[in-house]
């Protein structure tokens, strides 16, 4: 599996998904669905999210945060981005009933 860009809106840039975290994701997270499930909700997430806000764990963390009626009846899928100045890269994704605490900013009008 080869390294997949996604563009963020919030950042004007492209986000990276190394095929490391890929597998990470599939396999911590398998409630996610098959891989172009999961591609399709991290780029409809990243594109137009309903919040974006720091994380609370890392510092260079942004999460972004989107519901998805059809991800278990409906729950929120959470991308976590390392907003790094060298690139802008996908750590982790994970599905929740909630948003999590943190400092939001930015959220859809």
């Amino acid at each position: 599996m080869d390294n997949m860009l996604f563009h963020a809106r919030y950042f004007n840039a492209d986000v990276i998904l190394t095929s490391e975290r890929r597998r990470h994701i599939l396999l911590r997270h398998s409630d996610l669905g098959s891989l172009e499930q999961l591609e399709a909700m991290i780029l409809e997430t990243l594109i137009a999210p309903s919040i974006v806000q720091k994380s609370r764990t890392d510092e260079h963390g942004i999460v972004f945060a989107k519901w998805h009626p059809q991800l278990h009846n409906g729950k929120f899928l959470l991308v976590v981005v390392i907003d790094d100045p060298e690139r802008k890269w996908i750590i982790t994704a994970y599905s929740s009933h909630e948003i999590p605490e943190g400092e939001i900013v930015w959220r859809q009008d």
